[in-house]
């Protein structure tokens, strides 16, 4: 288990970061941090160990260790501030996040749920801390698993990453990979703790939430790319997942980086 249970006392913040500085330091916290770097890549320097944060990393900051962070390409990154009880906790870590949509997908979340300054929304938030270290957990699990599994893994992700602007049902993409439909399921249920069908539509979230920051596309247009073909479902699906409507997302993220 990377990090223990532990009893969250407060969030200080969740915050959208864009990091520009090319070097600056950071002493010991008040705070913890967990964070989700979405683009970009910087060089975390602690007195003893060195860790790269780079683009779908997962990063876990230990309030009690100074470091120096050097920008090698300035990105983006959604973080939680917080307390716990426990004290022992873990050193700072980083881990990679690439093929793991639905962790993105829940910082996102908790960004709007954070920041809609909602008493309900901001407690939901503590929930959603709990669940990406749920998540994070499970996925650090995973990496002993067998090499023919992790291969299998691999193919059905790919498959469905390549062809997220077509219908993929739960039925059909186990006739296509032949596999069948209880052992798709169980596959994602014991390695990757999520349905098939949640990890396709946190992946159609996260690549929708690409295609909104270049502004370059209409909502109707972005449904399509990501495989819906009824805006107003997708707009219904991204608000549920992410926590706003894809235009407030847009608007928010324009305000947030500009």
């Amino acid at each position: 288990m990377l990090i223990p249970d532990i009893t969250i006392t407060g969030i200080q913040i969740v915050n959208r970061f864009h990091g520009t500085r090319t070097f600056f330091e950071a002493k010991k916290r008040s705070v913890h941090t967990i964070g989700y770097q979405i683009s970009g890549s910087y060089d975390h320097t602690f007195p003893n160990h060195k860790l790269m944060i780079k683009e779908d990393s997962f990063i876990f900051l230990n309030a009690n260790e100074p470091y120096k962070v050097k920008t090698n390409e300035a990105g983006i990154s959604i973080s939680f501030h917080f307390t716990c009880e426990e004290e022992n906790l873990p050193s700072s870590f980083i881990l990679d996040c690439k093929n793991e949509p639905s962790i993105k997908t829940m910082f996102e979340k908790a960004y709007h749920d954070w920041n809609k300054a909602d008493d309900l929304r901001r407690c939901r938030t503590f929930s959603n801390l709990y669940s990406i270290i749920t998540k994070i957990n499970h996925l650090h699990e995973r990496k002993y698993m067998s090499v023919d599994q992790r291969k299998r893994i691999k193919e059905i992700t790919q498959y469905i990453n390549e062809n997220l602007d077509k219908p993929i049902s739960v039925v059909q993409l186990a006739e296509t990979l032949d596999i069948s439909e209880r052992r798709l399921r169980a596959i994602f249920q014991q390695e990757l703790h999520i349905s098939p069908l949640d990890y396709i539509i946190s992946q159609r979230m996260n690549t929708a939430c690409q295609y909104l920051k270049t502004r370059a596309y209409s909502i109707a247009d972005i449904a399509e790319l990501c495989g819906f073909k009824d805006t107003y479902y997708f707009s219904k699906c991204f608000k549920q997942h992410i926590g706003v409507s894809p235009k407030c997302y847009q608007d928010n993220i324009y305000i947030t980086e500009r």
